[in-house]
């Protein structure tokens, strides 16, 4: 007979041994939820530059304590970051997006998407739109997302409070519009080019001021609940690279840019006057400044929820404005594409941000005439550096390069068909002496002379030449005057 008290020992035993293990399995468990990743934001860095007296910035122009010196011509500097997790989502990329979606931080960062195969965990979907109702989406997937997304859309209410939201920034450099999309996008193609393969450029504005606007309406946005961590199965060596989708918005957003002549502080309050006209009384309510600025501008567009083609339109003037800067009404038959989305880290849960580094080059504009001095047919021409419009003199820095297009006008007066030929040359020039002016060599404006051959048995003919010059523009200063200036100084005989 075996002895009861043996049993009981054992039993007690193998009952503390149990327990004893599950309590370390609790504690490995409780161990591996609490291992944080800390991925580290996706850096962009941007280099541009800003007129010193121009600047948007609320203490640029006014105290410039605060700022490194750089030892240049262009003595200040200011760093500026944005951070962001949400990015514009253009239509050739729709196919990875969707709630649960699991991509690459860099390739998210870049614009050129890259999923992460591997499991996932259930995704509990829910939309902002009246009468919809939560869904759960067990192995997430864009077709699945999508059936939910348009099943919701026919049965839900589009009722709506008509907001509308835009922001302002000023710019100088295309690849400024960056952070505008949320990424590392080809800012310079997509703004200068139908074709966004091999353009490298770098593209600035040629107004005085530039300023960007981002402006959107929202349909609905669709969340995820949020799920434990990490969210899908990742490997090891992918887990800080790893992040998914928590969130896309639908409805209708633009990019807008302008450049003016204007400054920045009365551009930026003249175009937010007439986005809050256009928006909160109407298009008619337009008044004669606002068509004067609007007629003084160039634009250029990207919009998403209008034609659906993302090729950027350049348009100037009222007409234009008006015909892009629209407001959308939505419907289960329009309820607007999918604009932008967010992301979380697939490991905690916490927003994948992607940080935009501004590097901004502060300097004192210079502004040139070129002035041409006529003494007859003679034409001295000449540089004239200020640093304001004032004409207050400055030295312009001598490594800055001036390009004067020469064009001259050549006829051969022949009793016949007297043909004319135009030619046009690019003259560089450098103020290598660092002075405040620039003597350029002088030319004749109308000049004769027999032609090297005859053009007929008894006829030499006579050949007119017309020439006339004019300064180009180019980074780093600003042309003021006629372009030339014309002075005319009297012959003595």
């Amino acid at each position: 007979m075996k002895n009861p008290y043996w049993i009981l020992l054992l039993s007690l035993i193998l009952l503390s041994s149990c327990s004893n293990e599950i309590r370390d399995e609790d504690s490995c468990t409780s161990s591996r939820e609490l291992v944080k990743y800390n991925p580290t934001d996706y850096v962009i860095s941007i280099n541009t530059t800003r007129d010193i007296y121009n600047n948007l910035g609320d203490s640029l122009g006014k105290d410039f304590s605060f700022l490194r010196t750089r030892g240049s011509d262009n003595p200040f500097e200011e760093e500026r970051e944005v951070v962001s997790n949400t990015c514009v989502i253009l239509p050739e990329l729709r196919g990875d997006i969707f709630l649960g979606s699991v991509l690459t931080r860099a390739s998210v960062a870049n614009c050129c998407y890259k999923p992460i195969i591997g499991a996932k965990q259930p995704v509990t979907v829910t939309l902002s739109l009246p009468e919809s109702t939560s869904g759960v989406i067990s192995n997430p997937s864009y077709s699945r997302y999508m059936n939910y997304i348009k099943e919701q859309e026919q049965k839900s209410s589009f009722s709506q409070n008509d907001e509308f939201s835009y922001s302002i920034e000023q710019f100088t450099s295309y690849n400024e519009l960056k952070s505008a999309f949320g990424s590392n996008i080809n800012t310079n193609a997509l703004f200068w080019s139908s074709s966004t393969s091999n353009i490298t450029k770098e593209h600035v504005i040629s107004k005085a001021t530039g300023l960007y606007i981002k402006f959107w309406q929202t349909s609905f946005t669709a969340t995820m609940d949020i799920p434990q961590p990490p969210y899908a199965a990742v490997s090891s060596d992918m887990l800080d690279s790893a992040v998914y989708v928590n969130s896309v918005s639908y409805g209708r957003l633009g990019i807008l840019t302008l450049e003016t002549n204007e400054k920045s502080a009365e551009a930026e309050t003249e175009i937010r006057k007439c986005f809050k006209t256009i928006f909160t009384k109407g298009t008619s309510f337009l008044d004669s400044d606002d068509k004067t600025f609007l007629d003084g501008c160039d634009f250029k567009v990207f919009l998403l929820g209008g034609s659906e083609s993302t090729a950027v339109l350049s348009f100037t003037g009222l007409d234009g404005f008006i015909e892009h800067i629209q407001k959308g009404v939505f419907s289960s038959s329009q309820p607007g594409v999918p604009i932008f989305c967010s992301f979380a880290n697939v490991t905690d849960n916490t927003p994948a941000n992607i940080k935009f580094k501004y590097n901004i080059e502060l300097y004192e504009p210079l502004y040139v005439e070129l002035e041409d001095r006529v003494e007859g047919l003679e034409h001295n021409m000449s540089l004239h550096f200020y640093k304001n419009r004032n004409k207050v003199n400055k030295i312009a820095d001598p490594a800055l390069k001036f390009y004067i297009l020469k064009t001259q006008e050549k006829t051969l007066y022949n009793g016949l068909d007297d043909p004319t030929t135009i030619t046009n040359d690019t003259l560089c020039f450098q103020n290598a002496n660092s002075d405040t002016s620039l003597e350029l060599p002088y030319y004749l404006s109308d000049y004769h002379h027999p032609p090297k051959k005859p053009i007929g048995k008894d006829s030499w003919g006579m050949i007119e030449i017309k020439t006339s010059e004019k300064l180009l523009p180019g980074p780093g200063y600003e042309i003021i005057g006629d372009n030339p200036t014309i002075v005319t100084t009297p012959l003595y005989n």
